[in-house]
């Protein structure tokens, strides 16, 4: 259990409790086209619709969710914001006929500025 001061002292940090999971940043609705490439070789592309993204992660709307643990390559295309991201992320829950959600992993700087543009973007609507 984190301390109020640690809590304190977490730099622009916004701690999000949603089913019974913190989450360090605030998550935005979003809906942008997204393909899924499975990096295990056993599972097929795929396709869905981000509906929220943060800093942190996605919610993938598909309507079969991957396993858990499945690491996979996303493909980010909003034709609002003319923008595109490719992102490493990690199953972290499925929920079957609704998606996927995906924590990122290996987040370069590049790609932190981009998906930073896409969130500030998503602040201004």
């Amino acid at each position: 259990m984190e301390s109020a001061t640690a809590a304190a002292t977490r730099p622009a940090e916004v701690t999000v409790k949603a089913l019974g999971a913190v989450r360090m940043n605030e998550r935005h609705a979003f809906h942008a086209n997204v393909r899924v490439l499975p990096l295990d070789g056993r599972l097929s592309p795929g396709g869905g619709i981000v509906t929220d993204l943060s800093r942190d992660g996605v919610f993938v709307s598909a309507a079969r969710p991957l396993p858990v643990d499945t690491l996979a390559l996303l493909q980010i295309y909003s034709p609002k914001h003319h923008s595109r991201i490719r992102l490493l992320g990690r199953v972290v829950h499925g929920r079957d006929g609704e998606g996927f959600g995906c924590r990122f992993v290996d987040v370069d700087h590049v790609q932190r500025i981009v998906l930073d543009r896409f969130i500030r973007r998503l602040a201004k609507a």
